[in-house]
């Protein structure tokens, strides 16, 4: 009886000592998941980023617009991504083509940590930074700054994660609203979307609330902080960066120095 009992405790704590590195080896293998998913987003903005410079190359300096969105076909063609996927993943636009069914392939506008893969409406991951980047409506057109004129291309963000565009939250593929933009014939800073919302709740004010409709709010101001709460973001300048939320409500990220 007591060989047994001997026995049955051996085979719990057997039991026990597997589940539980069974939970290390699950722990483990998630964390090495989403740190290979951050890389690959942060590799995806860094080929934009050479994409946007060919397009400046080819345009006089200027950047692609961003004056359209995924909710149509026409609006698909005036994204920034369909403008520099010809330089950089010419297939783009013919996989994702509208209303059509679009498969999981892997794509440089999909980051690979964001939950919606296969979407045959807003094919997209990333979001421009709007008005003096990346104009997204006729009337921002008068606050476009080209790259050329820009002093500072290593401290501003130009791309980066956002919440897929949908109906019921017009970010993603509309842009990222900046809490500031540079007015260029007054050289005055305008405030737009500013900080005023602390949506995380760990004392950081890193969303906007629309003044309107206080229930209106966009969460990172429309960007997606789904890599450890960390944003990916390209920079003007080319380069890449994961930014915390307290690197990402600073104004030098956000305000354009002209030369």
């Amino acid at each position: 009886m007591k060989k047994m009992n001997f026995a049955l405790i051996e085979l719990a704590l057997l039991v026990f000592a597997t589940a539980v590195l069974g939970c290390m080896l699950i722990n483990v293998m998630s964390t090495l998941r989403a740190g290979a998913q951050a890389a690959g987003c942060l590799d995806n903005l860094k080929k934009q980023g050479q994409g946007i410079a060919k397009y400046v190359a080819d345009n006089r300096g200027v950047q692609p617009t961003n004056n359209g969105s995924t909710g149509s076909e026409t609006g698909f063609r005036q994204t920034y991504a369909f403008q520099i996927a010809e330089y950089v993943e010419p297939e783009y636009a013919k996989r994702f083509a509208y209303r059509k069914k679009i498969t999981a392939a892997p794509s440089i506008f999909m980051c690979p940590g964001d939950a919606i893969q296969d979407n045959q409406w807003y094919p997209m991951s990333y979001g421009t930074v709007r008005m003096n980047l990346f104009p997204h409506a006729k009337g921002e057109y008068p606050f476009l700054i080209t790259y050329d004129k820009i002093k500072n291309p290593a401290d501003l963000f130009a791309v980066m994660d956002a919440n897929h565009a949908l109906p019921t939250h017009p970010a993603g593929t509309n842009g990222i609203q900046p809490p500031w933009y540079l007015n260029p014939k007054t050289k005055q800073y305008v405030a737009r979307a500013t900080f005023v919302k602390d949506l995380s709740g760990d004392g950081v004010k890193e969303s906007y609330a629309q003044a309107k409709d206080k229930n209106s709010v966009w969460y990172f101001n429309g960007a997606n902080a789904r890599h450890n709460m960390c944003v990916n973001a390209l920079f003007v300048d080319g380069h890449v960066a994961a930014n915390n939320e307290s690197e990402f409500v600073k104004d030098v990220h956000w305000k354009v120095i002209m030369k």
